[in-house]
């Protein structure tokens, strides 16, 4: 069983080719959704959640996930976090990010492998022109009888930075 709290986390760098600086390059859209790719990446770095995992957890990093199989199969526990950002379709100027996860087991009082979940995040622009989260939703067990799902408005203190996970053994 998964539990949620607030924190912070990174910065990767860009690069551009020699042959064409970076403002002299077309704003790339891949999925034609009117934010460049640059933005969308920018914004999920800035907002990736990052676990806190129990000593005792018996999943200790999310897993990849096994690529080109029917059933899914977690592959090495690498910490990888998939994510997506696409604008809200109910608040103009807002944007969703969405982050999955894959644990290969989940540790709680009725166990089981491969657990996946997800935590979702409503950013918008300040008065000062900055990135801040409004709202973070974190997913465990959605829809079933077991629901540990959070939905918390942001932190005036963490609105630039991203959500920081408890992840820790029921006993």
């Amino acid at each position: 069983m998964r539990f949620f709290c607030l924190s912070a986390l990174l910065v990767i760098g860009f690069s551009c080719s020699a042959a064409q600086s970076f403002k002299d390059a077309p704003a790339l859209d891949s999925d034609h959704d009117g934010l460049t790719d640059t933005i969308e990446q920018s914004l999920l770095e800035q907002f990736r959640p990052q676990f806190m995992i129990s000593s005792r957890d018996c999943a200790k990093k999310p897993a990849e996930f096994t690529p080109f199989l029917e059933k899914p199969v977690a592959g090495s526990e690498s910490g990888a976090i998939y994510g997506q950002a696409f604008p809200s379709t109910d608040l103009a100027g807002e944007v969703e990010l969405h982050y999955y996860d894959l644990w290969s087991r989940d540790c709680g009082e009725a166990g089981h492998d491969l657990d996946a979940e997800h935590v979702s995040v409503l950013v918008g622009r300040n008065s000062s022109g900055e990135w801040e989260a409004r709202y973070w939703y974190a997913a465990a067990h959605e829809d079933t009888v077991c629901d540990a799902s959070q939905l918390a408005l942001s932190d005036l203190e963490l609105d630039d930075r991203p959500a920081e996970l408890c992840r820790r053994v029921r006993r």
